[in-house]
């Protein structure tokens, strides 16, 4: 209920409070926070809602999303797109529709941004698909990339520190925009170890974290996974369900937590 901090001394957990009750008994699948419109954007069954500043709610559209996963959202400070397993929204700040443009993917469950482009997945593949430069709205269908070092699904797509990290359940890739394909694969970035929960990823300290397909929590260190989970290792074994697990960031004083959560087994973990 506390952590120890760089000198020895014991913090006790801090309270939270109740910033906005919507009054509904939907659970909130998602949650946003657009620097560039100052809103939150909140995620309800396949419902879109904001928050303002001040915690006030507002419905911007119902049954608008078509998908069953976890939501992910990507903006380039005019339109923010999210997805959640099925078609790709786009949100403009007070509307939000379908991708209307038929080369768009239809089944996409993780959305970036890097570099002027909308990334996203396509469920099912190894491919990444990418949106026209600085338009969200225009995709092409022939404008994707396959990670090719091993025949692996991607289940997840992160972008950070100028890098994308392409995630599948067996192996992990590094990619950066070359400015000619546009995309690469940086070169000795293949990592020989996979994700068991696609929404366990966090970025935390310059790299990234996740549950592993052996239900280890492991940190990137380069092109090398560290086991970081080690105390936990045999309680995690014992879960019947791993997959659902959720990780998050959040900053304490000027310390990072990695926050993960499994709903199933009910047990939350942090590092």
């Amino acid at each position: 209920d506390g952590y120890v901090d760089e000198v020895g001394n014991t913090n006790k957990r801090p309270g939270l409070s109740v910033f906005s009750n919507l009054q509904l008994s939907l659970h909130i699948g998602g949650l946003y926070w657009w620097e560039a419109k100052q809103m939150a954007v909140v995620v309800l069954g396949n419902s879109i809602w904001t928050l303002n500043s001040s915690g006030t709610a507002t419905k911007i559209a119902d049954n608008v999303l078509s998908g069953k996963y976890r939501p992910t959202f990507a903006d380039n400070g005019t339109t923010l797109l999210i997805a959640n397993g099925g078609k790709i929204v786009s949100f403009d700040g007070s509307a939000a529709a379908l991708l209307s443009d038929s080369d768009a993917p239809q089944n996409v469950t993780h959305v970036a941004f890097h570099d002027q482009y909308i990334l996203c997945n396509e469920v099912g593949t190894g491919r990444f698909h990418y949106s026209g430069v600085n338009d969200p709205l225009n995709w092409n269908a022939i404008d994707f990339a396959t990670a090719e070092s091993r025949p692996d699904d991607i289940m997840a797509i992160s972008v950070a520190w100028r890098e994308i990290l392409l995630v599948g359940a067996q192996s992990i890739e590094r990619w950066y925009n070359d400015g000619v394909t546009p995309f690469s694969r940086l070169e000795g970035s293949y990592t020989e170890r996979g994700c068991g929960a696609p929404y366990s990823l966090t970025e935390v300290d310059n790299t990234w974290a996740w549950l592993d397909n052996t239900r280890r929590f492991v940190r990137l260190e380069g092109a090398t996974p560290k086991v970081i989970s080690t105390p936990f290792d045999k309680l995690i074994q014992g879960f019947s369900i791993v997959s659902d697990c959720i990780g998050d960031l959040i900053e304490i004083d000027g310390k990072n937590f990695c926050v993960f959560t499994f709903p199933d087994a009910n047990r939350t973990l942090v590092w």
